[in-house]
């Protein structure tokens, strides 16, 4: 059985003493494993069951609820601990030791928590398994009646209770991102950094944990766990004496070299060297480590997941990791769990080769599994070509995901990956601007694509803005007269001839560039502007630019925010009749 095996079995005996009121104060020596953790009506989140193995990345778009689950736990635990402290079921908001917010009532989702039972209340349930049996531990999460007070309930018999409860270990570690260490720290008890780490705020107090690793002879440990995870031999170097010193040192050195202060470590080695020092001096049952990618090249990515790898071994901790990476999502090692979290919900509890593939296509925000259709496009996630299918019919069975320029156009083998991790036969439709292109240069780029079976929208316009410069849309939009609409058009553009026409050489020497560079052929840009220009399809004029220029000359219209806002009924037309092509259920 490797390290990162779904292990559920306790190893030693669980030894628990209690005060009058049957609060558990000695040290648990047993620790059960928790196999997954439950999640209702918290913030981002409505109901989520997310299962664990010793290692779970959390993976998905922004705001799909992967911090929601991690602040749950700690939030949560936090509650019952101070419960458990004060013998009480209602504690004052100020007295917990973690909260992501001072309004504590304000952590429902969609809604405030409430005081009666059955209404809003947050609940965060644990399971872990003692031989073929499940042990659940739930905690519930309300506003009290009086103000600035929360309200907890837990389940009271069950074995997990004195784990979570114990006041000298951690059950839960919360590491918030990418975080700083003060300049200096003076000296605190094992008991005030045990309080700051539980509210999230371990890095104010970092040397102070360093040098209590030294006083619990565990330095060695915290060297070896390092070094391994850096390939290199570290050292460090804690100095503090309270006879006459006010601040801790901790300086640290690679093979051997010279000894330097927190203060000067790379980002990398100090973010390493903080989450192997709390998983070793607060022993949590869970990690919880959010977003540790951030502002870290790639190649640190992946001697991050390293660091989890080591430490799970190590310190045999569940690690809990919401992230944006695929580097650290590829370095993992085998039998990581990757959940899929999309709109406060689990997507795929088992979403590792798909997350790999949709963390490349940067569409692991808007990706739809269940799409009939699935059209990348060009423009960014707001963009005139998602109006146009969010007013066409069934455009629910459509999923759109953007990749931001065409430097970033998903490339035939990409998409055939995702295909083939789906078991999906989902029509593929391509979308690119044309860009004051020819159809012999669009043809060329769209061959790779078509010859795999995918579709291709090319407007028939230079770009999909172009479909909110014409009469008929702008005189819809602004509410004026075809003639008048007509007008703004011409007007914008002779004023500012000179602009679009380096726009438009600018684009065709692109186009030259890419698909003439060999042969020399390439057309006269003269020739495409004066013929362009005559047959009326406005396809010599780069539409954002455009659409710029008519912004600025309407501005004093009372009516002027309409324009970009509605929808182009001839782009949807164009992109309906590409659809009636492709598929007889969407007509």
């Amino acid at each position: 059985m490797t390290a990162l095996e779904n292990k559920s079995q306790p190893t030693t005996q669980e030894t628990a003493s209690t005060k009058n009121d049957n609060t558990p104060t000695a040290t648990l020596q047993q620790r059960f494993q928790i196999n997954s953790v439950e999640v209702k009506n918290f913030k981002r989140i409505s109901e989520a069951k997310v299962p664990l193995n010793i290692i779970t990345y959390l993976v998905g778009g922004n705001n799909s609820g992967k911090s929601s689950v991690l602040q749950a736990i700690h939030t949560a635990v936090s509650c019952m601990q101070i419960s458990v402290e004060q013998g009480q079921k209602v504690v004052p908001e100020s007295d917990l030791r973690y909260s992501p917010t001072a309004h504590f009532e304000q952590l429902g989702h969609e809604r405030p928590y409430e005081n009666n039972k059955g209404r809003s209340r947050g609940t965060v349930t644990f399971e872990a398994i003692s031989g073929d049996d499940p042990i659940i531990f739930n905690i519930e999460m309300y506003k009290a009646r009086n103000h600035n007070n929360a309200g907890v309930e837990y389940t009271k018999n069950s074995p997990l209770r004195p784990q979570i409860a114990d006041p000298s270990r951690l059950f839960s570690v919360y590491v918030p991102g990418l975080t700083g260490i003060p300049h200096r720290e003076e000296y605190k008890s094992f008991g005030s950094i045990l309080r700051m780490a539980a509210g999230g705020e371990a890095n104010l107090v970092f040397r102070n944990i360093v040098y209590h690793l030294k006083e619990r002879d565990q330095i060695a440990r915290l060297e070896d766990i390092t070094s391994a995870i850096l390939s290199s031999k570290v050292e460090f170097q804690v100095e503090f004496n309270d006879a006459h010193d006010q601040f801790i040192e901790v300086s640290l050195s690679l093979n051997g070299g010279a000894a330097l202060p927190v203060d000067l470590w790379g980002t990398g080695v100090l973010q390493v060297t903080q989450i192997a020092a709390y998983a070793l001096l607060f022993e949590p049952t869970v990690l919880l480590i959010d977003e540790p990618d951030s502002h870290l090249h790639p190649s640190w990515q992946k001697t991050m997941a390293a660091t989890f790898d080591e430490i799970a071994q190590s310190l045999g901790c569940r690690i809990v990791i919401t992230t944006h990476s695929r580097h650290m999502i590829t370095a993992a090692p085998e039998g990581t769990r990757v959940v899929w979290m999309k709109d406060g919900r689990v997507a795929d509890s088992d979403a590792r080769e798909l997350s790999e593939v949709l963390l490349d296509l940067e569409a692991l925000d808007s990706f739809d599994r269940d799409a009939k259709i699935i059209v990348y496009t060009e423009d960014e996630k707001d963009s005139s070509l998602k109006q146009c299918l969010d007013s066409i019919p069934n455009s629910r069975d459509i999923s759109l995901l953007p990749y931001n320029g065409l430097k970033n156009a998903p490339k035939v083998k990409q998409i055939n990956s995702l295909m083939h991790i789906l078991n999906k036969d989902a029509t593929i439709i391509i979308h690119r601007d044309r860009d004051c292109m020819t159809d012999e240069e669009l043809a060329t780029w769209a061959e790779p694509y078509e010859n795999a079976g995918m579709v291709t929208f090319i407007p028939r316009m230079s770009d999909t803005e172009s479909y909110y410069c014409t009469p008929e849309y702008l005189a819809a939009a602004l509410k004026v007269t075809e003639q008048e609409a007509r007008a703004i058009i011409d007007k914008c553009i002779q004023d500012n001839m000179k602009d679009l026409r380096e726009k438009f050489d600018s684009k065709r020497a692109e186009a030259n560039s890419l698909y003439h560079s060999r042969d020399g052929r390439s057309p006269i840009s003269d020739d495409l502007w004066n013929e362009w220009n005559q047959d009326g399809s406005m396809r010599h004029i780069y539409g954002k630019r455009l659409l710029e220029l008519i912004k600025q000359y309407t501005k004093n219209y009372s009516t002027k925010q309409r324009l970009g806002k509605v929808s182009s009924s001839d782009l949807a037309q164009e992109f309906q009749i590409l659809l009636s092509s492709i598929s007889k259920d969407l007509r």
